[in-house]
């Protein structure tokens, strides 16, 4: 099947190694079965455009003290993804999917501020 950048494909479970479902090889976008269980896959343009929607969220105040966003911002965080994304893909997303995709950018924006703020670690530009 020919895949265009902006279409998505389901994947249904298959024979895989050993005869067993959802064990089978290769790549798809968007949704992706495995093993009955069905996750969301983003793409770097959708990672783009939701670290664009969290600065907007962010300068607006929905986010508290505590760290974490008050309550309705993951779905308003989905309603302006739809300006960056397609309308399939973006039926796509779930809340859950978006706070899990924030808590594993923070992780490795932790990592990366971590690393700059040890004694010794510089950039070479070249």
């Amino acid at each position: 099947m020919e895949q265009h950048e902006d279409e998505v494909e389901i994947v249904e479970p298959e024979e895989g190694v050993g005869g067993e479902k959802g064990k089978g090889k290769g790549k798809a976008r968007g949704r992706v079965t495995v093993n009955t269980k069905t996750r969301f896959c983003w793409q770097q343009e959708d990672v783009n455009a939701l670290i664009l929607v969290l600065q907007e969220v962010v300068v607006s105040g929905l986010k508290v003290d505590a760290g974490s966003f008050k309550s309705g911002t993951y779905k308003l965080i989905k309603s302006k993804l739809g300006k960056h994304m397609t309308a399939e893909r973006i039926a796509l997303i779930s809340g859950e999917n978006i706070r899990n995709k924030i808590r594993a950018l923070k992780d490795k924006y932790m990592a990366c501020s971590e690393m700059c703020n040890r004694s010794g670690f510089g950039w070479n530009e070249q």
